[in-house]
């Protein structure tokens, strides 16, 4: 399940809201050069992403980001990444999506944040 969060930027204190975290129907995305979120829907691989992941089991390309896994499934994880990021394209700011790209401030582009007091998350998908 996804989650969206209202932020403060550690850099220039402005407030924005960021998606992160996969849905159950889709993956959230990030430019890797400005931030800017981008979903992909598992009907983009004709069915949901697992079913075709084979190899993978339960795990979902995002659930594999920073863990070990032995190598015939790190190798397929590379595979499906290079294939939802091809379906993405390109972000109009001339970056690239990328499921391990961050989220970014849309006015200084800085990745570092911190949780806005008070913040209830909203959770999506």
């Amino acid at each position: 399940m996804g989650s969206s969060h209202m932020v403060v930027c550690s850099a220039c204190a402005h407030r924005f809201r960021i998606m992160a975290g996969p849905g159950m129907r889709f993956l959230m995305l990030h430019c890797d050069r400005c931030g800017r979120d981008k979903g992909v829907g598992f009907d983009a691989f004709g069915g949901n992403l697992e079913a075709s992941a084979v190899g993978l089991g339960p795990y979902t390309l995002e659930r594999a980001r920073d863990m070990e896994w032995p190598e015939p499934i790190r190798a397929r994880r590379a595979e499906l990444r290079q294939r939802v990021e091809a379906i993405a394209g390109s972000c109009p700011c001339g970056g690239a999506f990328s499921p391990d790209a961050p989220a970014r401030c849309p006015e200084c582009g800085s990745d570092q944040f911190v949780l806005e007091p008070g913040d209830a998350p909203i959770l999506f998908d």
